[in-house]
């Protein structure tokens, strides 16, 4: 039997519906009646998409897989997106096949988490139709991209003599975040001791919002294994303590970020490109910069104070940009809160050094600097700055050709901008047409 014929059985049995049956006729391989089912649909609806998923873990159980490589999470997202597909005979799920083809039906394995392309900015915000493709951001210190592989093997060499300051701030970075830590977590991948350590949060709570937040997280968890429906009284018409209606996990689950990598692997690929950006304008201003560039993409609420302090609010703040975006995005948001501190101190001493400033702040996004690229049209960010200041200026500004060249024209229209709209107005539409934010 297949998986998706026994999830069309348990369906029709759960769901109350009828399974079509195949006309044609012919063998039934399987010997239960022939069903037909093309698509999921019968297993929607409230709930309908977890009970199928309850089956699918109870049969891979069966067949021997370890209970600790199902992701529950996952098999439930692709029953509800329809991508479970009818491909992987149970019977494999012991042969090393089923290893090879586990993907289809998202069992996470102890292997490294695959490699996620960043994603494309739209085609409207395209540039140039010659707009190169933006490297994979994703390949971490072993990566090819030298604005974070070099971050990461930099940093780690350069740790064991970074100043005290420095090595505090990654000490404090990646020091594991307890309970928020465990907020990052969906519900279905909480065990008991974790959500016991969120009911206490919740009563020491200072803020509102806090205990909002944390109940939100604490409900999640009770009705995912437990259903939202009361607990049915016993004979004697007393409550009855409720039962879990699926298996709780027994141990915690790795906090992953925004990119499907180890939340650690992230937080450290961030850390090593800030104290980069250390070394030539101290700790301070990076931080300053990484609080710019974490408000830039909108990921903290509330927004972070930029005042170069490494704080618990910024730690929190950088720790769930990470868990929400990703290292990839998280970085992209780094150049942007460098460049918009340019633009600060720019209007005070001119814009002479644009050109530069903004090559050296995205160009290893979009490229490898080895293979960089030799002709103007070509740099990508240069063209997209311009099709920026094209688009906020409107009738204000002389209309710019988008040739890749910060010339006279480009860095007056840039700095007429600045003084009008602001540097956060103007780096965030920036951002926006880089397809950033």
């Amino acid at each position: 039997m297949t998986i998706l014929q026994f999830l069309a059985k348990f369906a029709a049995k759960k769901a109350g519906k009828e399974v079509q049956r195949d006309a044609a006729g012919g063998d039934d391989p399987f010997a239960i009646d022939k069903p037909a089912l093309s698509f999921l649909d019968p297993i929607k609806g409230l709930n309908g998409a977890e009970a199928a998923a309850d089956e699918v873990v109870s049969k891979l159980q069966e067949a021997g897989v370890d209970p600790k490589k199902i992701n529950y999470g996952k098999i439930v997202g692709d029953i509800e997106k329809g991508v479970l597909k009818d491909e992987i005979p149970l019977d494999k799920v012991k042969d090393s096949v089923f290893e090879a083809e586990r993907t289809r039906i998202n069992l996470e394995t102890t292997d490294p988490a695959p490699s996620v392309e960043p994603p494309t900015p739209d085609a409207k915000k395209q540039p140039s139709p010659e707009k190169p493709t933006p490297p994979s951001k994703d390949q971490g210190s072993e990566g090819t991209d030298p604005g974070l592989s070099g971050a990461s093997t930099d940093a780690d060499e350069d740790l064991e003599n970074a100043s005290p300051e420095n090595k505090k701030f990654m000490d404090d970075l990646m020091k594991p975040g307890g309970v928020e830590d465990i907020l990052m977590k969906k519900p279905q991948d909480m065990t008991e001791d974790e959500v016991r350590q969120i009911m206490v949060a919740r009563t020491d709570a200072k803020t509102e919002d806090e205990r909002q937040q944390l109940f939100k997280a604490e409900k999640g968890f009770f009705d995912h294994f437990f259903g939202s429906e009361p607990a049915p009284p016993d004979a004697a018409g007393r409550t009855m303590e409720p039962k879990p209606i699926r298996p709780i996990p027994e141990k915690p689950a790795v906090p992953s970020a925004g990119d499907g990598q180890p939340l650690k692997l992230s937080l450290k690929r961030i850390g090593s490109n800030v104290l980069l950006d250390a070394k030539g304008n101290g700790l301070t201003s990076a931080v300053k910069r990484l609080q710019g560039g974490i408000n830039l993409l909108g990921s903290a609420a509330p927004q972070l104070k930029e005042d170069g302090d490494f704080g618990p609010k910024t730690r929190t703040g950088l720790r769930q940009a990470a868990a929400k975006l990703g290292a990839p995005n998280v970085e992209e948001g780094l150049a942007l809160g460098r460049f918009n501190d340019f633009v600060k101190s720019g209007g005070k001493e001119g814009f002479g050094g644009l050109a530069k400033e903004t090559e050296k702040n995205f160009s290893t996004l979009f490229r490898d600097p080895v293979k960089s690229a030799r002709r103007p049209e070509d740099r990508a960010e240069v063209v997209t700055l311009q099709e920026t200041l094209n688009d906020l200026g409107g009738k204000e500004i002389e209309p710019l050709k988008l040739d890749g060249d910060i010339g006279p024209k480009t860095t007056d229209a840039f700095s007429q901008l600045a003084a009008t709209l602001g540097p956060e107005r103007l780096t965030k539409k920036f951002g926006e047409f880089l397809g950033f934010i």
